[in-house]
């Protein structure tokens, strides 16, 4: 185990994962990324029986998947043919969550759906609100429309700014850490190993095709690599164009009251 691998992961028994073992020296599948995308591609590929390998350059969840507010719910149907496909994936991703990974997994991951809010604070995000609004509807989305005073019935500290909002009340939130978590340990019952604290450093490739990842522990010879690393994929596929992968920073308020939560999508403009 290098230098790095025993200070970074040493930080408690539950970060390790399978730390204290040898690096495989190939795999079925190699999954690079220990988010929500790479420990789901890890947890469902040892479930059909592959033999995974997941590594992460730092602790599981410690991404994008663990810095978020944990939004969650049927999505938002736009009115194309690629928008009715992603509205349907979010659709039958919100019924996993519901009804099969809590038993398959042994966690709820604090799954609360009492309803979420968009907000508009200018007068072309309410003409965008009332448009989506339409096409939720005909495709059975439990939403509504509500205007600055309706809203202010659910949030009173809502500013005089805010012209209103729709709200889906299938809408809501999770734990973030607690899914993840979840899925990487299902992943492990299943046979997979999950190192954390250990860089996949390049994605081997001969005749056009992948042939292992090389990593800050070694290399694992393997005919397919999951690259679930967000915005440090370039860092990974370096034949990527530039621009093709790039963070984005957004904005969220989460308001609890009693346990009812609210998540208030707020577009904020440069005014």
């Amino acid at each position: 185990m290098n230098e790095e691998r025993n200070e970074r992961g040493s930080t408690s028994w539950a970060d390790r994962f399978d730390l204290d073992r040898p690096l495989p020296a190939e795999a079925d599948v190699v999954v690079i990324g220990g988010g929500v995308a790479g420990c789901s591609a890890a947890y469902q590929l040892s479930k059909r029986g592959k033999k995974v390998v997941l590594v992460e350059m730092r602790g599981i969840c410690s991404g994008a998947s663990g810095r978020n507010g944990g939004m969650t719910g049927g999505g938002t149907m736009v009115p194309t043919q690629v928008g009715r496909a992603v509205f349907e994936l979010n659709t039958e991703n919100l019924r996993l969550i519901q009804e099969e990974l809590p038993a398959e997994l042994g966690e709820d991951f604090s799954l609360r759906l009492e309803g979420s809010l968009d907000i508009a604070m200018t007068d072309e995000q309410w003409d965008h609100l009332v448009a989506t609004h339409g096409s939720a509807s005909k495709a059975g989305g439990d939403v509504e429309l509500l205007d600055r005073e309706q809203l202010a019935d659910i949030v009173p500290v809502v500013s005089e700014r805010v012209l209103g909002a729709k709200l889906s009340r299938r809408g809501g939130h999770l734990w973030p850490f607690a899914l993840v978590h979840a899925m990487a340990n299902g992943a492990r019952r299943n046979g997979a190993l999950v190192f954390p604290w250990t860089p996949a450093q390049e994605v081997l490739t001969s005749n056009g095709r992948v042939t292992g990842v090389r990593t800050s522990a070694g290399t694992i010879a393997t005919g397919a690599v999951v690259v679930a690393t967000n915005a440090w994929t370039p860092k990974i596929l370096h034949d990527l164009p530039a621009g093709a992968v790039v963070p984005a920073r957004g904005q969220i308020l989460v308001h609890s009251v009693q346990w009812s939560y609210w998540k208030l999508q707020i577009c904020l403009t440069s005014q």
